[in-house]
């Protein structure tokens, strides 16, 4: 709650009794199926899966998405997916490439929500994505030093690998040659080496799929420029024009003379198309080679020169005989190209002008007297009233521009008065040949072929010039040059010469002969073709000029299509119609017509084999609905009586599995013919039944250690899959074609109840069977309830006498094990001895050595037995005596026998001491053969075993009669007498001997001296010496093996050695008579103060077997988990280390103990 002062924040937990969320399991599964078969995808609940029926019941909702994607998304409604009628499971039939991700089953009620996501991976075999680009449907051209890339987009499951060759052979890659991220093969730059046939190949462990790519490198022509494109030869000499061609692919190449197609057999091209030939006058001009391919065309061009060497015909020297006064006309016929002619010497005649002269001068000498009148006639016409004529003052005749038809007589007449004389004179005028056209032009005549054209030479001239013609440099004829039915095989140049009287002329005419266009080969106006291959419509005409080609489609233009040629490239059903070409130049036109049929082959599906899964009892109709062109014929192959035709398909109804097989369909026309195999599957739903023993049950009863199996045998056809199923998680699934599938269910172990699901699906449907296994387990001890007992090992208790045990032997199995307590072999009858009601724990209280043996617990049931073993073993220490020291009086001389029971358990070690000092091994009995006084003393026995130890003492006296030792040699007997001078003292010596010291009394006389009276004095007869501790002895060894023990050392009290003889020396307590002295010397031990004796602690290795491996001591018990009755405590300690031996936790049962205390309490009052 919020306002504008402040905010308050309530937190409550809200519960519903009776409620919970669901719950699903989070293990992550893939499953892994092949593309067209059928895939299962369970939702997998973390308990049983019966019980998935929360309160309330969740909704079940499954969503998809896929490997890429990031969300998910509601599943798409598909045919494919078959939900189960709980929802838990999910049926995907003909899974498919789009099936491939991740699905969740989300379970959700008011409660709460829960989702569970498994994947399922499709398997199919490498295959490629369809390009809607076409393009690499057909052979692809690039232009080199272009670049390309082949795309090859694969895919399948497992991911396949990608490799390229080149006609079969590795592709070689560079950095010019490389593949893409995607497999996608780049060439950077195209050059011809890299045309040809290239296939991406991708392969899985499921096969492989190949994809070809037709790669042409195309270059348009270029031509090696010439280095002199002017080319001067004589006439003879050998021509050679190169044409240096380059060009993908190779380009075409014709060489042309001016213009017209070279096709004289004396000029040869090479394979390296070069021009060769002999030349002769007629061969000069302009020299074209063109090179074309399909991507275009270049060409060079060449100027021919032929030059011929001047000379003059035959004869080359003549006479002639003229009249004097004659004309003469001398002909000098010089062949050559550019001749020129000198004359030399008088030459008499006609006279001889050209057109080109501005005036003529006709001399007329006369002589006479008186001076003659000169006048000119001509034809009878006198001259001096014409303009173009003047007669000079010498009577010379001037002829002005002179023309040719000014030829003629002219008559020079001379009259006097004397007379009159005259004189004729002929003059002839000519033109001078001369070229109607340049030199370097040429004259060009098109004739049309068949005709009968007469040839004029391109002079000028008049009709008395001389007109020679030559063809190769031959002559061929004189005057005009006629043809009668000209051919193409007249086409040439042919050269001409004109010469008169005043000069000469030649030029050259190229005849091009030309005809109307006409088709080639004859070729059937029919053309069928199938669909999707390549047609070519045959139009190649022979004309000249080349004709014009136009292609028309059902009478109308094709634009762009002006070939020989027409292709039709992947012809399709559009393509069907009438084409027509037609051919024209100028002197014709030509069609030719063709009815083009576009045969489709036969369809009737994309795949040549189909799966069909029918129903039992359904009716059915196969389909072979063939389409093509012409209407396929359709036949049906099989064997089944169950099905017949009606029309183009099959039928069956009320459909068994008897109706399954395989049927072919064929359709064929004239384009091709194809198939399609039906194979008919009639499915039925499976039937399970689970059988144990070879009998149908529904329950099952499996002893633990006995192998048992549990048979599901399933019908149905397709051969259903068989799964085993436990608490959603599938165990086991048949291979294929399996119709049973066992289920080992020895050794199961968990729950007493398990409930197996036999699952069989198929495409008809799926049945589950359901089976309870009840597990009867052979009885199973162990010694805690967190761990389990190795029975083949017993287990040693070693139990300190009077301390309570409990021997825990925990048994388990199905039924219910009896537990049986055994002691020796024998039924437990000591009623000491507590066992829990319900017998897995025996307690005693208080242990007793009696109690020692070896405890045998067996649990037994209808299974079996169980037996497991305690070594009890009850430590006990040596008794301790309760008696005081005992005092052993023995005269000297008879034997010592002192003995120390060897009780306690385990035997206790004896160990024997003297005041302190060990004495040597006697074992549980210290035996002396003959006493002596030294014999007495302090005698202990010390037991020690590994519970405790106890020290059993005696004080032993060897007793000996009282005796007095002669002084001196001199005494005899009992008496000796003794001189002493007056005032001398006199010391009478009385040495007593005896155990117990002997009571000395001196008599004077008969009559006892006083007491009072120290009698005794050093040096004589005893000597009391104060006593002083001898230095500690060593350290006993320790008393334990292992763990706490004691070690103990010893001293004595003894006097100075000084003046002791090495035999008293050796005595233990150091008493006795001073060899030197003769006195008896007695050591007062009253001077030693302290200890005898010392112990202290020892520790010895730790008990276990190593540092490594050891328990820390054990917590407190908890609080017993019931105020009354049966109730639990644990108490735990910790493993320092690894691999300790024994529990870590303890679980009593507290009834017992609170029993035991009792029983504890109630007899220790009775004891009190």
């Amino acid at each position: 709650m919020k306002n504008i002062y402040e905010m308050m924040v309530a937190n409550g937990t809200l519960s519903l009794p009776d409620t919970e969320a669901p719950l699903l399991s989070k293990e992550p599964v893939e499953r892994v199926t092949m593309k067209g078969k059928s895939a299962l995808v369970t939702c997998r609940p973390s308990y049983i899966f019966q019980d998935f029926k929360r309160k309330p019941k969740p909704k079940i909702t499954w969503l998809y998405k896929q490997d890429t994607s990031q969300d998910f998304s509601n599943l798409a409604q598909d045919k494919a997916y078959l939900l189960s009628e709980d929802g838990l499971q999910l049926m995907i039939k003909n899974v498919d490439n789009r099936h491939a991700g991740y699905y969740r089953c989300a379970a959700e009620n008011y409660v709460g929500n829960d989702v569970y996501d498994s994947r399922l991976v499709v398997r199919y075999a490498p295959q490629f994505q369809l390009e809607r680009d076409s393009k690499y449907d057909q052979p692809m051209e690039v232009r080199a030093g272009d670049k390309i890339q082949l795309s090859c987009k694969a895919s399948g499951e497992p991911r396949p690998i990608v490799t390229w060759t080149k006609e079969h052979q590795s592709v070689p890659y560079s950095s010019n040659v490389y593949l893409t991220e995607d497999n996608d093969l780049v060439i950077d730059k195209a050059r011809a080496h890299n045309s040809g046939s290239y296939t991406c190949t991708a392969a899985s462990v499921l096969g492989a799929a190949n994809k070809d790519f037709t790669l042409i490198v195309y270059e348009p022509p270029t031509i090696l420029p010439p280095s002199e494109p002017t080319v001067d030869v004589l006439e003879g000499e050998l021509v050679e024009l190169p044409c240096i061609v380059a060009g993908i692919p190779a380009p075409r190449v014709e060489w042309r003379q001016n213009g017209g197609l070279i096709s004289e057999r004396r000029k040869y091209v090479d394979d390296d198309f070069v021009l060769r030939f002999v030349a002769n006058l007629t061969d000069f001009g302009d020299y074209t080679c063109v090179a074309t391919n399909p991507h275009g065309n270049a060409t060079i061009t060449y100027n021919v020169y032929v030059w011929v060497p001047p000379y003059t015909e035959p004869p080359l020297q003549s006479s002639e005989e003229v009249l004097k006064g004659d004309n003469i006309t001398l002909s000098c016929d010089a062949v050559g190209s550019r001749t020129t002619v000198h004359s030399t010497g008088e030459l008499h005649g006609p006279y001889i002008a050209t057109t080109m002269d501005l005036a003529v001068t006709i001399s007329c000498r006369t002589s006479g007297h008186p001076r003659p009148f000169v006048a000119w006639t001509r034809d009878g016409r006198y001259l001096d009233i014409d303009d173009q004529y003047d007669i000079n003052f010498d009577g010379s005749l001037t002829i002005k521009s002179p023309t040719e038809e000014l030829s003629g007589n002219y008559t020079c007449v001379a009259k006097n008065k004397v007379g009159s004389t005259n004189k004729t004179v002929e003059v002839q005028i000519y033109p001078l040949p001369t070229m109607m056209q340049s030199d370097s032009s040429q004259s060009t005549m098109t004739v049309l072929e068949g005709s009968s054209p007469t040839l004029q030479c391109p002079v000028c001239r008049s009709e008395r010039c001389t007109v020679k013609w030559y063809k190769d440099a031959q002559l061929i004829s004189l005057g005009n040059l006629s043809f009668s039915n000209i051919s193409r095989h007249n086409a040439s140049t042919y050269a001409c010469t004109v010469s008169n009287s005043v000069g000469s002329a030649h030029s050259t005419v190229s005849i091009n002969v030309e005809w109307p266009p006409r088709f080639v080969a004859l070729v059937s106006e029919t053309v069928l073709v199938v669909r999707g291959e390549d047609s070519v419509l045959d139009c190649t005409v022979d004309a000249k000029p080349v004709g014009e080609i136009k292609w028309l489609f059902n009478s109308k233009p094709l634009p762009g299509e002006d070939k020989e040629y027409l292709k039709l490239r992947n012809v399709k059903l559009q393509h069907t119609g009438l084409y027509k070409c037609v051919v024209s130049n100028t002197h014709g036109v030509i069609a030719r017509r063709f009815t083009v049929d576009v045969l489709v082959p036969p369809f009737i599906s994309h795949f040549e084999v189909l799966d069909v899964t029918l129903k039992e009892g359904m009716n059915a109709t196969l389909d072979c609905n063939a389409k093509g062109y012409p209407k396929p014929k359709v036949t049906w192959t099989y064997n089944n009586s169950h099905w017949h035709i009606t029309n183009s398909s099959l039928q069956t109804s009320n459909a068994s599995v008897s109706a399954s097989g395989s049927f072919r369909c064929d359709a064929s026309n004239m384009a091709a013919a194809t198939h399609l195999v039906y194979k008919v599957t009639v499915v039925t739903p499976p039937r399970v039944e689970v059988r144990s023993d070879g009998v149908v049950t529904n329950v099952v009863e499996v002893e633990l250690t006995k192998p048992t199996r549990i048979t599901c045998h399933a019908t149905g056809n397709p051969t259903p899959l068989i799964q085993w199923m436990q608490h959603g998680n599938i165990i086991a699934t048949s291979v294929h074609d399996a119709v049973l599938l066992e289920l080992d269910v020895s050794g199961v172990a968990g729950s007493r109840l398990h409930e197996y699901y036999c699952v069989a699906s198929n495409e008809a449907g799926t049945d589950v069977g359901v089976v309870k296994v009840n597990t009867l387990e052979p009885p199973k001890i162990s010694t805690s309830l967190y761990q389990e007992t190795d029975l083949s090992n017993s287990t040693t208790l070693e139990v300190l006498s009077g301390s309570p045990f409990y021997l825990t032997c925990y048994g388990s199995g199905y039924p219910e094990p009896h537990m049986l307590w055994y002691k020796d072999g024998n039924p437990l009858t000591d009623k000491k001895v507590i066992l829990t009601d319900f017998g897995d724990m025996l307690v005693s209280n208080k242990a007793t050595f009696e109690q020692s043996g070896t405890y045998q617990c067996v649990a037994m049931n209808q299974v079996g037995e169980a037996k497991f073993e305690y070594l009890v073993d009850v430590l006990e220490p040596p008794p301790t005596p309760v008696a005081d020291i005992p005092l052993i009086r023995i005269s000297k001389g008879q034997p010592l026998k002192l003995s120390c029971p060897a009780a306690g358990h385990p035997v206790a070690n004896v160990t024997w001491f003297k005041r302190g000092r060990v004495l040597n091994e006697y074992g549980g009995t210290f035996i002396i053969n003959k006493t002596k006084t030294t014999d007495t003393g302090h005698y202990a026995c010390i037991l020690t075993n590994k519970v405790g130890s106890t020290e059993v003492a005696f004080n032993v006296r060897v007793e000996v009669a009282p005796s007095i030792a002669a002084a001196s040699s001199e005494m005899a007997g009992n008496e000796s007498s003794v001189t002493v001078k007056l005032g001398r003292s006199a010391v009478l010596r009385c040495l007593v001997d005896g155990e117990p010291k002997p009571q000395v009394v001196w008599y004077k006389n008969r009559v006892p001296l006083s007491t009072g009276t120290d009698n005794v004095q050093n040096g004589h007869r005893q000597q009391n010496l104060p006593g002083k501790w001898t230095p500690f002895s060593s350290w006993s060894l320790c008393n334990a093996t292992c763990g706490v023990g004691y070690q103990h050392r010893a001293r004595s009290c003894v006097t100075s050695e000084q003046g002791l003889s090495p035999d008293s020396r050796r005595t233990t307590d150091y008493t006795g008579i001073d060899n030197v002295s003769g006195d008896f010397v007695v050591v007062e031990e009253t001077t030693c103060k302290g200890k005898r004796e010392e112990e202290r602690k020892c520790r010895m290795p730790e008990c276990e077997d190593s540092w490594s491996a050891r328990w820390s001591p054990w917590s407190a018990w908890s609080a017993c988990s019931a105020a009354c009755g049966a109730g639990t405590q644990t108490r735990a300690r910790r493993c320092r280390g690894t691999n300790c031996v024994g529990d870590n936790v303890q679980v009593p049962y507290r009834t017992t103990y609170i029993e035991v205390e009792k029983k504890a309490e109630e007899s220790a009052l009775t004891k009190n």
